[in-house]
């Protein structure tokens, strides 16, 4: 492979860009599937895939930073907590309940709520050019959702799964800042490993009282194929970029490539289900582009 190519996918930009492209199809799958797997069970098998597929790489380093992992445990287990067990929770159970205009617009929150939660507990810088590059993509990602059509906003109509999801970018917002809080050195692979393994066990009561109140999944080839794609590909491979970026970039640099995920989801839609893109797209798209390069430029640079 040309040494160009391994430069773009080794760069953390390119590869929390493909972990949005994950999570963006993860939403759309999660939406498809909420007749036929309720959230928690949707939630629990989908890190149980994803940990039995990442133990094998993750057991050398594993067996070699142990000690310092057991160091951790405390900023671990919170990880486990925000990131494994409350958040997907969260939306899967928001996702019940809320439409795909209201669950994007919140989402789009997000880089402000990381950028605002990592000022607060550790002072991270912000600068100026990163508050305007946020700004722009918030436009950008309302003009795509919103369709242009301002009006739109007169017409939302609040339900239980819209403080979910506020409540569910709150708690992404929490795992990128602490993520970024871990010891240097550590293998990406093995952090994510313990991450799961300290998450699934949580997951347990929740799922022992989603089956207990009658709500089981239809076990068949969807129900397979969905917990192989959303466990191996959105929670393990996407969730190893993301950590990698977080690692590599900071919270607040990172946080905004969070906007790609309306962005991808819009791509996905006319892959897959024959849409189209309208003027509003055109006018939108640009907006969150420049405002990701805005404020994701690294500081030495000029505007």
């Amino acid at each position: 492979m040309p040494i160009a190519l391994l430069t773009i996918f080794r760069s953390p930009y390119f590869l929390v860009g493909l972990a949005m492209f994950l999570s963006a199809s993860n939403l759309i799958v999660g939406r498809a599937v909420v007749d036929h797997i309720p959230p928690v069970a949707l939630c629990f098998w989908r890190w149980m895939i994803a940990f039995l597929f990442l133990l094998p790489f993750a057991w050398p380093a594993l067996r070699t930073q142990y000690r310092v992992l057991l160091n951790e445990w405390k900023l671990l287990l919170l990880l486990g907590f925000f990131g494994i067990t409350g958040f997907f929770v969260i939306v899967y159970t928001a996702l019940q309940w809320t439409t795909a205009i209201n669950a994007s617009l919140i989402n789009s929150t997000a880089p402000v709520v990381i950028l605002v939660i990592a000022w607060l507990m550790f002072r991270d810088r912000v600068t100026y050019r990163q508050i305007l590059g946020i700004a722009l993509t918030l436009v950008g990602v309302a003009v795509v959702v919103l369709r242009g059509d301002l009006r739109l906003l007169s017409e939302l109509n609040l339900s239980w799964g819209d403080p979910l999801m506020l409540l569910a970018t709150f708690f992404w917002a929490l795992y990128s800042v602490l993520l970024k809080r871990l010891p240097e050195g550590l293998n990406t692979t093995a952090v994510l490993t313990v991450i799961i393994g300290l998450g699934l066990p949580m997951l347990l009561p929740l799922y022992g009282i989603e089956m207990a109140s009658g709500k089981f999944m239809i076990f068949d080839h969807m129900t397979i194929i969905t917990l192989l794609y959303v466990g191996i590909f959105a929670a393990a491979i996407g969730y190893l970029c993301w950590n990698y970026g977080v690692a590599k970039l900071g919270p607040n640099r990172t946080g905004v490539l969070f906007n790609l995920v309306p962005i991808f989801a819009l791509f996905q839609a006319m892959l897959f289900l024959g849409e189209s893109l309208y003027g509003y797209h055109y006018l939108g798209i640009p907006f969150v582009f420049y405002g990701i390069w805005l404020a994701s430029m690294p500081p030495k640079l000029k505007m």
